[in-house]
């Protein structure tokens, strides 16, 4: 694959080229779902995708290239190298001192040179990337991202640790699943409350449902949704939306 990075005074553009033309991505475009599959599906998803030969291994190579990222989706900039106190930035002064031959290699088996692309509005001076895998192209946009002194390619979301541009992958569906239970609830509410739904314990089944709705609102989406349903089997409720909401949940 071919990279083009911009070099720009507000940082650094990147392009992929398509086979006849540059197109515009987000700058990270490939380290971003890579760090990402990292952290939700562990190091033995990507051993076989990467070619590389056990965890051990894929470990030695992606552990710092997440380092890097997290560090750059904080938005720090390069010159707080000197005074960064934590472990993993520790472990990010390492790689970019050389210490880490894993990282060095990917980068030494890249194409970097010097570049002055046609692009569609203008032409642009920059660095040409060619790149054999994801893994190196992920290699280049964070490397050069940092070089170039650029604050925040993309952000990073604390409470599922992962990375994003626009939205986080897992908070985006989280709350459009939450909003869809929550309206399920409010159905269900109504039509007991006008006598389109006969239970056996009327006053239960009403606490119970606005308890799992605060539940929903507030805490996991998932969870509260299968204690409703096991409210719905207990009191006599349907059951049969659950099978809607069973891809969503983990391990049904």
């Amino acid at each position: 694959m071919e990279l083009f990075f911009q070099i720009r005074s507000r940082g650094v553009q990147e392009y992929l080229w398509s086979g006849e033309r540059w197109q515009r991505v987000e700058l990270g475009h490939f380290a971003v779902p890579l760090v990402n599959r990292l952290m939700q599906e562990g190091l033995s998803s990507l051993v076989q995708r990467l070619g590389l030969a056990d965890e051990e291994e894929t470990s030695r190579y992606l552990m710092p290239l997440c380092v890097l990222a997290f560090f750059l989706a904080g938005g720090r900039g390069r010159r707080k190298m000197e005074a960064l106190p934590r472990r993993e930035d520790v472990e990010l002064e390492t790689y970019l001192n050389g210490d880490c031959p894993e990282l060095w290699a990917v980068w030494n088996r890249l194409q970097v040179l010097p570049f002055y692309a046609k692009l569609p509005r203008a032409n642009a001076f920059g660095w040409h990337v060619r790149a054999a895998d994801e893994l190196g192209a992920a290699t280049a946009e964070l490397t050069l991202a940092f070089m170039h002194g650029v604050r925040q390619p993309f952000k990073a979301c604390k409470k599922h640790v992962a990375l994003y541009h626009e939205e986080c992958p897992i908070c985006k569906p989280e709350e459009q699943l939450r909003k869809r239970f929550l309206s399920l609830l409010r159905q269900h509410k109504s039509r007991l409350l006008y006598g389109a739904i006969i239970v056996r314990e009327w006053e239960y089944t009403q606490t119970e449902i606005e308890r799992i709705a605060r539940k929903a609102r507030t805490g996991s989406v998932q969870q509260a949704i299968r204690e409703y349903y096991e409210v719905c089997r207990e009191a006599g409720l349907p059951t049969g939306w659950y099978s809607n909401y069973r891809p969503f949940l983990k391990g049904e």
